[in-house]
């Protein structure tokens, strides 16, 4: 057997305090000051006594919220330091009444409170002046990190503060437009001079047709010099390129378009024996030494019917000086007419490409009276057009800047019998409202075209 006790004794000592008190109204006896009422007896005391409005100026205080309205890592910035100083019109060299200041950083900001009297003059307006602080990694390129903005005067209640508004800075997009498919990539070079601040920038971008637009920015140490200089280097095909001259500028946007200066539309017209055909090809070939541009394009007629392909060929050159040609033709019977490299002029529109009968004719379209404004008119528009089924058509425009002689190529394709060509006038007002001129027949090499009255 076993046996244990376990005895527990416990003693506990608390304290308690009470206070206890009574209040009771006592009847006292105040005697008034004789002395007070011998001092205002006889006295107006309305021009004494003055009763005042808590809303009077003298209670007045510059009370405004200060917040940052903006995320400032993603605007790679540091930090912002904002002061404040109050009168904001004060003379030269007179210190403020009030100043404060707080510095913002990335992350969750609190509001800040810029709070003071009123001065004498009751003024309202403020001054504000921010020190903003870029870090190394920022898209921004300025002359230092570190940018101080000019004295704000503002009397805003709710100053929400963006530090991107208060500085200089050129943000350019740099985007591609119409590029035709030859151009296989541009480099755009830019450059910006700030001599006055010994501050400069150059960037180089490398675009492709539907890449997303480049953005070149800076903080200007002067906001008010905004210009810049640009070229752009075309790459063409055999490592051709094509450089454009230095352009100045103050734009804010950049788009690259085509290099080229002109444009020449060629009618390509078949006069192949259909009978004896299997295929004929058509090589045209532009090039210019000067720049080493080349363009060539191929056609080629062998399905029924043949009709009359256009070919535009974009140049470099303002005055572009002509173009090269080849034919290949392809009997049924197995004969091949081999391929002779032709010169060619742009006077000539059309070029007609043979195989038998048929002949060209050259026709030069005129105006005897150029003064399309005072008939009416904006524009002259001349349809000629030959013999066959279906018959070779040209046309020729005039416009008040453009009535210089206009030369024309129509194909008679069997080659024989008289040459007759068809022509028709028509007129277009300011409000493009067709008005029919001359039409008929003739034979000339010169076309003279009376302004539709």
């Amino acid at each position: 057997m076993a046996f244990s006790l376990k005895q527990v004794n416990q003693d506990e000592l608390k304290t308690r305090e009470f206070e206890y008190s009574e209040q009771d109204a006592v009847a006292q006896q105040v005697a008034p000051q004789g002395l007070f009422s011998t001092m205002v007896k006889g006295l107006d005391l309305s021009r004494l006594v003055k009763e005042i409005s808590l809303d009077d100026d003298f209670f007045k205080r510059i009370n405004a919220s200060v917040t940052m309205g903006t995320d400032l890592a993603a605007e790679g910035v540091d930090n912002v330091a904002v002061n404040f100083e109050y009168p904001a019109n004060r003379p030269a060299g007179l210190p403020p009444a009030a100043n404060d200041g707080v510095i913002f950083k990335p992350g969750p900001i609190a509001p800040h409170t810029f709070t003071c009297w009123l001065d004498k003059s009751k003024s309202l307006d403020y001054q504000y002046q921010l020190e903003v602080e870029f870090n190394a990694q920022s898209e921004w390129t300025g002359k230092s990190n570190k940018v101080t903005s000019p004295w704000i005067t503002t009397r805003a209640r709710a100053l929400a503060l963006d530090p991107l508004d208060v500085i200089g800075l050129l943000d350019l997009p740099i985007s591609i437009g119409t590029l035709d498919p030859s151009v296989q990539q541009v480099q755009v070079e830019v450059s910006y001079k700030d001599a006055a601040n010994s501050f400069s920038d150059d960037r180089t971008f490398v675009l492709k047709a539907g890449d997303p637009p480049v953005h070149w920015r800076l903080r200007l140490s002067d906001p008010s010099l905004r210009a810049y200089q640009y070229r752009v280097t075309y790459f063409f095909p055999g490592n051709v390129r094509y450089t454009t001259d230095w352009v100045t500028t103050d734009g804010g946007t950049l788009v690259v378009n085509n290099p080229f200066q002109n444009q020449i539309e060629l009618r390509i017209i078949p006069l192949l024996d259909i009978n004896n055909l299997q295929e004929a090809d058509v090589e045209i070939v532009y090039s210019e030494p000067e720049t080493k541009y080349e363009r060539r394009t191929q056609l080629t007629f062998g399905t029924l019917p043949l009709t009359t392909q256009v070919v535009v060929i974009p140049t470099l050159a303002r005055n572009p000086k002509g173009y090269s040609y080849s034919t290949t033709v392809v009997r049924a019977d197995g004969s091949v007419i081999s391929p002779v490299l032709t010169p060619a002029s742009f006077e000539d529109t059309a070029l007609v490409v043979k195989d038998g009968p048929g002949a060209s004719h050259r026709l030069t379209v005129k105006l005897p009276d150029t003064n399309l404004a005072g008939a009416g008119l904006l524009a002259v528009k001349v349809v000629v057009w030959g013999p066959g089924s279906p018959p070779d058509v040209a046309e020729a425009i005039f416009t008040p800047t453009a009535t210089a002689d206009q030369k024309l190529m129509i194909v008679q394709p069997d080659g024989t019998g008289p040459w007759m060509y068809n022509y028709a006038v028509t007129g277009y007002t300011a409000r493009g409202i067709p008005r029919p001129g001359d039409t008929g027949q003739a034979s000339d090499s010169s076309l003279l075209v009376r302004l539709p009255g």
